[in-house]
């Protein structure tokens, strides 16, 4: 399966000591890098098509030559847009060969490549496992569903916390009926067949609710989606259970998330993009761990070879129950 990572560093991106996240060091290689070696050395990984700096990726790239060219994988690197959205698209556009050599117009294309399914991550994720990657994909049935979208459960999340003598970091998480799950930076879909993804990349532009010009942003967002009545009560269930979480108040929290089931969400979801959409639960952490601001890669930096041990030893073990 052919894979887009996501590294670019337009307006909403977020910058971490004033530079692209992809490029920070890690253990003094660039963390693009550590995401390169886990996906070029994965068997159900094809082709990897970068987006982001071009010139400053074919740099780093050319850099670690030495380490990256032990597979036969190929990696292409593709100039970044002026957004998100269109970062995909473009990531995903390139992957087609009549897309690059202008033998089709986009209209054919779409047409003809209407069932491909790409998989799609961010460049900032440098505790990813092929562990975790196999396990998504294997849980992605494209016979009945369209997009996938990885969630992780808090407890398995509960790895990367703060501890006595060591650093951590806590994650936001969306406050489901079921639990309280991470969104995993991974998703795999048939992007020809999804449709209104502006909704989407409005939705990824406003992703931290904890400011209130976001809230009302959302609200406006979505004031002309299919469903908007439901959509609305779902999203303050889901703000208030995370105002009491915040507070540690779980037994009003949990109250409220109650109202919140899943199959419900993905089922409105799924109206937005007028495709199948459907969530997949990672009982693993690497990948629901990126990089968020300055505290959150300090604690990276201190406790990233830990980390991957743990990792490492709770794959030879059995998976935490659900």
């Amino acid at each position: 399966m052919d894979t887009i990572i996501l590294a670019g560093d337009q307006k909403k991106n977020i910058k971490i000591n004033d530079d692209n996240k992809a490029f920070l060091l890690l253990e003094q290689k660039p963390v693009i890098i550590h995401v390169l070696k886990t996906l070029l050395f994965h068997p159900e990984i094809d082709n990897i098509y970068v987006v982001g700096p071009k010139e400053r990726l074919d740099k780093t790239l050319k850099a670690y030559e030495y380490e990256l060219n032990s597979s036969s994988k190929k990696i292409f690197t593709i100039e970044q847009k002026k957004s998100l959205l269109e970062n995909v698209l473009e990531g995903f556009y390139c992957s087609i060969p009549e897309y690059n050599n202008k033998t089709l117009s986009i209209e054919q294309i779409k047409i003809k490549y209407i069932d491909k399914a790409a998989l799609f991550l961010p460049g900032d994720i440098p505790l990813v496992m092929p562990e975790e990657i196999s396990f998504f994909i294997s849980n992605c049935d494209l016979k009945k569903y369209d997009y996938f979208i990885g969630i992780t459960p808090e407890n398995v999340m509960e790895t990367y916390y703060p501890e006595t003598q060591s650093p951590g970091i806590i994650m936001a998480y969306m406050h489901f009926k079921e639990g309280r799950y991470r969104v995993s930076n991974i998703h795999l879909a048939r992007l020809f067949k999804l449709n209104e993804l502006k909704y989407f990349a409005q939705i990824y532009n406003i992703r931290y609710q904890k400011k209130i010009k976001n809230i009302y942003r959302f609200i406006k967002y979505v004031s002309d989606a299919p469903d908007t009545f439901k959509i609305y009560k779902y999203y303050l269930c889901m703000q208030i259970a995370l105002f009491f979480n915040n507070f540690k108040l779980k037994l009003f929290s949990d109250f409220f998330r109650k109202f919140v089931p899943i199959n419900e969400v993905e089922t409105i979801l799924s109206n937005i993009i007028n495709a199948k959409l459907k969530t997949i639960i990672i009982p693993f952490g690497g990948i629901a761990v990126d990089i968020d601001n300055e505290k959150d890669f300090a604690a990276l930096q201190s406790m990233f070879n830990k980390w991957i041990k743990k990792q490492r030893d709770f794959f030879e073990k059995k998976a935490p129950k659900l």
